[in-house]
């Protein structure tokens, strides 16, 4: 949010094109937080119920809704990911950056590969930062573009050999770009970090005290929801 706002202070429009003789205009609009903000209805958790290792908590309704993100993302009534799926379905390019591919996010991925199979025309920047990459042969690019576009094509189960080629041809893979070296903006540093991450942290103990309640009303052994308890934390610290 915040590199968005001094980009659109100082380059605005960000930048022109020209396309069958006419000039357009390109802006940056405002980022779609699907799974909240710190600034409110932040939301943590897992992508469904096989996630969660706990057979019992798999099984609890109440558990579920408070701990699979697309559940609460509905019911907090932002309409974020109707929203996102229509920007994905109106797309001809997704760039993907800043992101680990969890599987904490496996419907978001799911919904990426199915966009790519609905058009051949459809295409992914996928840009990837990686520090122990040093040789610049094209063996070694090679070999790191197919890792990435397997991690990523991988989210999806079942694919045809046919369809596994073509989505292939459909990822392009950039190393270690410069993307994000934008002339004349910078972002300076205030309380505003301190007070984010306070949040979040409040966001984690909020959390665990929510299976903690869940232990005490449901009388779960406690080596079962102590288990539990450190998935979910764990899934958490990983995002």
């Amino acid at each position: 949010d915040k590199i968005v706002a001094e980009i659109n202070k100082v380059q605005k429009p960000f930048l022109t094109h020209i396309s069958s003789s006419t000039q357009y205009s390109d802006f940056i609009k405002e980022p779609l937080h699907v799974h909240g903000s710190l600034k409110g209805g932040l939301i943590l958790g897992v992508n469904d119920a096989s996630q969660i290792k706990n057979k019992d908590l798999q099984k609890d309704p109440e558990f579920l809704r408070y701990m699979l993100k697309p559940i609460l993302n509905d019911e907090y009534g932002d309409m974020n990911t109707e929203n996102a799926k229509q920007i994905i379905s109106e797309s001809f390019f997704i760039c993907i950056f800043g992101l680990s591919l969890g599987d904490t996010d496996n419907i978001w991925w799911q919904e990426i590969i199915q966009w790519l199979l609905k058009n051949p025309n459809h295409r992914i920047i996928f840009f990837v930062r990686d520090k122990t990459m040093v040789s610049e042969s094209a063996m070694t690019k090679s070999r790191h573009g197919n890792k990435n576009k397997k991690k990523l094509i991988n989210k999806v189960v079942n694919l045809t050999d046919k369809d596994y080629k073509r989505i292939e041809s459909q990822i392009i893979v950039v190393p270690n770009s410069n993307i994000f070296d934008l002339q004349g903006v910078s972002v300076e540093e205030n309380n505003k970090t301190y007070n984010e991450l306070q949040k979040a942290a409040e966001e984690k103990i909020a959390m665990e005290q929510i299976l903690n309640e869940m232990k005490n009303e449901r009388g779960y052994e406690s080596e079962a929801i102590r288990h539990d308890k450190e998935e979910v934390v764990e899934a958490l610290n990983a995002r």
